[in-house]
Protein backbone atom coordinates (compact mmCIF):
# COMPACT_ATOMS: atom_id res chain seq x y z
CA UNK A 1 0.00 0.00 0.00
CA UNK A 2 1.49 3.41 -0.64
CA UNK A 3 2.09 6.21 2.03
CA UNK A 4 0.92 8.66 -0.45
CA UNK A 5 -1.91 8.84 -2.92
CA UNK A 6 -3.79 11.34 -4.70
CA UNK A 7 -7.59 10.49 -5.61
CA UNK A 8 -9.18 13.47 -7.44
CA UNK A 9 -6.80 15.99 -6.64
CA UNK A 10 -6.66 14.95 -2.65
CA UNK A 11 -3.30 13.90 -1.32
CA UNK A 12 -3.81 11.25 1.64
CA UNK A 13 -1.12 10.13 3.44
CA UNK A 14 -1.11 6.41 5.57
CA UNK A 15 1.97 5.04 7.47
CA UNK A 16 2.36 2.20 9.98
CA UNK A 17 5.66 0.47 10.07
CA UNK A 18 5.08 -2.30 11.71
CA UNK A 19 2.78 -3.06 8.50
CA UNK A 20 5.34 -2.00 6.07
CA UNK A 21 7.33 -4.61 7.74
CA UNK A 22 5.10 -7.67 7.74
CA UNK A 23 4.49 -6.98 4.23
CA UNK A 24 8.20 -6.78 3.75
CA UNK A 25 8.41 -10.35 5.86
CA UNK A 26 5.49 -11.93 3.93
CA UNK A 27 6.91 -10.82 0.12
CA UNK A 28 10.01 -12.78 1.78
CA UNK A 29 11.99 -9.32 0.76
CA UNK A 30 14.65 -7.03 3.01
CA UNK A 31 14.65 -3.69 2.34
CA UNK A 32 16.87 -1.90 0.34
CA UNK A 33 19.39 0.34 1.93
CA UNK A 34 17.89 3.24 0.04
CA UNK A 35 14.43 2.10 1.32
CA UNK A 36 15.53 1.93 5.09
CA UNK A 37 16.58 5.41 4.71
CA UNK A 38 13.48 6.80 2.63
CA UNK A 39 11.42 5.11 5.60
CA UNK A 40 14.03 6.62 8.49
CA UNK A 41 14.06 9.94 7.11
CA UNK A 42 9.66 10.02 6.62
CA UNK A 43 10.60 8.81 10.41
CA UNK A 44 12.91 11.43 11.47
CA UNK A 45 10.68 14.21 9.62
CA UNK A 46 7.55 13.43 11.71
CA UNK A 47 8.87 13.29 15.32
CA UNK A 48 10.63 16.43 15.35
CA UNK A 49 9.60 18.76 18.12
CA UNK A 50 8.33 21.90 15.50
CA UNK A 51 6.06 18.99 13.75
CA UNK A 52 4.46 17.00 16.38
CA UNK A 53 1.81 17.49 18.65
CA UNK A 54 1.75 15.63 21.63
CA UNK A 55 -0.80 15.45 24.50
CA UNK A 56 -2.16 13.71 27.99
CA UNK A 57 -5.72 12.58 27.49
CA UNK A 58 -7.61 13.10 30.17
CA UNK A 59 -10.72 10.83 31.73
CA UNK A 60 -14.06 11.65 29.65
CA UNK A 61 -11.90 13.12 26.76
CA UNK A 62 -12.74 12.36 22.86
CA UNK A 63 -10.36 12.96 19.77
CA UNK A 64 -11.12 12.77 16.57
CA UNK A 65 -8.35 12.35 13.64
CA UNK A 66 -8.95 11.55 9.94
CA UNK A 67 -6.39 8.62 9.86
CA UNK A 68 -5.24 9.91 5.63
CA UNK A 69 -4.94 13.22 7.30
CA UNK A 70 -3.18 13.34 10.66
CA UNK A 71 -0.13 10.85 11.22
CA UNK A 72 -1.02 10.07 15.06
CA UNK A 73 0.13 7.14 17.64
CA UNK A 74 0.70 6.90 21.19
CA UNK A 75 3.47 6.42 23.75
CA UNK A 76 3.75 3.22 25.94
CA UNK A 77 2.63 3.78 29.27
CA UNK A 78 2.74 1.45 32.59
CA UNK A 79 -1.07 0.80 33.39
CA UNK A 80 -2.05 0.46 37.10
CA UNK A 81 -2.62 -2.86 38.68
CA UNK A 82 -5.79 -2.30 40.20
CA UNK A 83 -8.45 -3.11 37.85
CA UNK A 84 -10.35 -0.09 38.92
CA UNK A 85 -7.83 2.21 37.75
CA UNK A 86 -6.19 0.65 35.25
CA UNK A 87 -6.24 2.66 31.77
CA UNK A 88 -9.38 2.11 29.42
CA UNK A 89 -9.69 3.62 25.85
CA UNK A 90 -12.43 3.31 23.58
CA UNK A 91 -12.11 3.41 19.89
CA UNK A 92 -13.90 3.95 17.48
CA UNK A 93 -13.57 3.77 13.61
CA UNK A 94 -15.86 5.89 11.42
CA UNK A 95 -16.39 6.32 8.16
CA UNK A 96 -17.79 9.10 6.55
CA UNK A 97 -17.42 8.36 2.74
CA UNK A 98 -16.65 12.23 1.98
CA UNK A 99 -12.82 11.87 1.67
CA UNK A 100 -11.50 10.33 -1.67
CA UNK A 101 -9.53 7.73 -1.67
CA UNK A 102 -7.61 4.76 -3.64
CA UNK A 103 -8.63 1.46 -2.56
CA UNK A 104 -4.74 0.44 -2.62
CA UNK A 105 -4.66 2.73 0.79
CA UNK A 106 -6.81 0.56 2.98
CA UNK A 107 -5.00 -2.00 5.20
CA UNK A 108 -8.36 -4.32 4.99
CA UNK A 109 -11.17 -4.00 2.41
CA UNK A 110 -14.40 -5.28 2.45
CA UNK A 111 -17.32 -6.06 0.46
CA UNK A 112 -18.40 -2.45 -0.25
CA UNK A 113 -14.73 -1.65 -1.04
CA UNK A 114 -14.19 0.55 2.26
CA UNK A 115 -12.19 0.39 4.97
CA UNK A 116 -12.65 -1.90 7.53
CA UNK A 117 -13.41 -5.97 7.86
CA UNK A 118 -17.13 -7.26 7.59
CA UNK A 119 -19.37 -8.25 9.68
CA UNK A 120 -18.04 -12.48 10.31
CA UNK A 121 -20.85 -15.08 11.26
CA UNK A 122 -20.31 -16.38 14.38
CA UNK A 123 -18.39 -13.96 15.95
CA UNK A 124 -18.60 -11.68 18.81
CA UNK A 125 -17.22 -8.54 18.48
CA UNK A 126 -14.80 -7.65 21.82
CA UNK A 127 -16.04 -5.91 25.13
CA UNK A 128 -13.58 -3.95 27.33
CA UNK A 129 -11.68 -6.50 30.35
CA UNK A 130 -12.96 -3.95 32.88
CA UNK A 131 -16.32 -2.40 31.85
CA UNK A 132 -17.67 1.14 32.61
CA UNK A 133 -20.70 1.63 34.63
CA UNK A 134 -22.99 4.23 34.08
CA UNK A 135 -22.03 5.79 37.53
CA UNK A 136 -18.16 6.63 35.60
Amino acid sequence: MPIYSVCDEVTSCFYVRDIIDVAMHDLKREYTPLEREALDFFEGVFSRDEVKLEFVMQPGQAVFVNNYEVLHGRRTFIDHPEPQRKRLLFRLQLETGERPLKPEIFIYENRAIQHGIDAQRGKVAATPEFPVSEAS
